[in-house]
Parts: C-alpha cells; structure tokens; sequence
C-alpha cells in the first residue's frame, strides 16, 4: 500500500475516541497534505466511499445530499499535486467547510452529521488506515484489533 497524502487532525481539546469528536460542537479540522499527484475527483469517490464504509445504509441514504454536494465540489479540480492541501473544517453554527489549496470550496454543508460521517473515514469503526487513526487520536497503536474503538 502506498501513501497518497498525510492527515492531521486538531480539536479544540485533546481527544482519543471517534465518539468524542461527535460529542460536541467545537470547531475541528482534518488537514490533509498531498504526498503524491492525486486526481481530485479520485479522491472525492475515495471520500464518499469511506463515509459510506463507516455507517449504515440508512443513516448513508439520509446523508446521500451532502455526499452529492461533496462530490460537486472535487468536479472543480481536476488533480492536487504533492505539497498541496484538502482542509475540512467543523465550523459551529456554519457547518462543514471544504477548503482546497487554502481556499473554500462552494457553500458550507451545515449538517453535523456529514461532518462526523466525513471524519468516520479517518476515525471511525472503519478507518481507512488503523496507525494513522491512532496516530490522530495520539493513542499507542495496538496490533489487536479485537480491542479497537
């Protein structure tokens, strides 16, 4: 497996567990950094396919608009090269802010619940990569498995 980009994630207070994060209403960010060229629309379906991977269908058909606002904003680009940024931010009372290069991507989605569907994909029961998840957390890594979450 090859690395396509390093993540960050920054909270208002330190947390190690995906349900803290939904818990509250602080401002929070997900940084990502570019480690390799990366085709943007790619990477809007890896999104939509991790969000998807850590919830239910139900709860996936209710989030289903946000999704579509979501993939609408990676159509404007076409590729990220190395070095350049994605930033989703948790911004109280205005919602999931989608920043490419520094710069906001179309309109806010406000529902709480993308947000924390969207940071799913790095932190929730299903994350893409179980070090980096543990790494955002700032908890030990363990090779159990059985015992995560």
């Amino acid at each position: 497996m090859f690395q396509v980009y390093r993540a960050a994630l920054y909270t208002e207070k330190p947390i190690q567990q995906y349900s803290e994060l939904v818990g509250g209403n602080e401002s929070k960010r997900i940084h990502l950094v570019m480690l390799r060229e990366v085709n943007a629309n790619e990477l809007g379906g890896m999104f939509l396919r991790g969000i998807q991977e850590n919830m239910d269908k139900a709860a996936s058909v209710r989030m289903m608009p946000a999704m579509l606002r979501m993939a609408a904003l990676f159509n404007e680009y076409k590729k990220l090269d190395p070095g350049e940024s994605v930033t989703l931010d948790w911004v109280p009372g205005k919602g999931t802010v989608v920043s490419v290069r520094g710069v906001p991507a179309g309109e806010s989605i406000p529902e709480a619940q993308f947000y924390h569907a969207l940071a799913g994909i790095w932190l929730g029961a299903t994350p893409a990569d179980w070090k980096l998840r543990d790494a955002m957390l700032g908890v030990k890594a363990t090779t159990d498995t059985a015992n995560r979450n």
